[in-house]
């Protein structure tokens, strides 16, 4: 093979990583959304509803179910949230159970932000939990289920 040769595959390689970094880059640039991930663990199958929001009042509009299939098992729950998002509001079901929450994150493909230490116990009486408790990293979590 002539030194030609070697040169013009080298510069092809370095061609091909150069467009994927720029492809990956683009792609990143374009999403508009980021993944809440929720890992849970609870006694019985329900729905899991996030609200997210900028500015204004909590909505239907903006928010996403997604349903717990595996009771006794943990699941892991995907969710859509805008990046203009600034605050989230987790509804824990609709009937009453009891579940752990083992993880708690916001993820994209540069970053991770583990959100378990930053769940606030002050809204407790709104949000109908009878019991919420950190255990390590995780949170032991007791709903009555009257969620309106």
């Amino acid at each position: 093979m002539s030194r030609r040769n070697i040169k013009l595959g080298g510069l092809l390689i370095i061609l091909l990583i150069l467009n994927l970094v720029i492809l990956n880059f683009v792609h990143l640039n374009m999403s508009n959304t980021v993944n809440m991930e929720l890992k849970i663990r609870s006694t019985d199958g329900d729905s899991f509803q996030v609200f997210y929001k900028n500015i204004g009042e909590w909505s239907l509009d903006n928010s996403e179910i997604v349903d717990y299939t595996k009771p006794n098992d943990s699941e892991v729950l995907l969710y859509k949230i805008p990046l203009e998002t600034n605050s989230l509001r987790l509804d824990l079901g609709t009937i009453t159970t009891t579940m752990t929450i083992e993880s708690l994150q916001i993820k994209d493909l540069n970053f991770k932000l583990d959100l378990i230490n930053q769940c606030m116990k002050n809204e407790l009486e709104k949000n109908q939990i009878e019991k919420f408790e950190n255990i390590g990293k995780q949170i032991s979590v007791v709903t009555s289920g009257n969620d309106p």
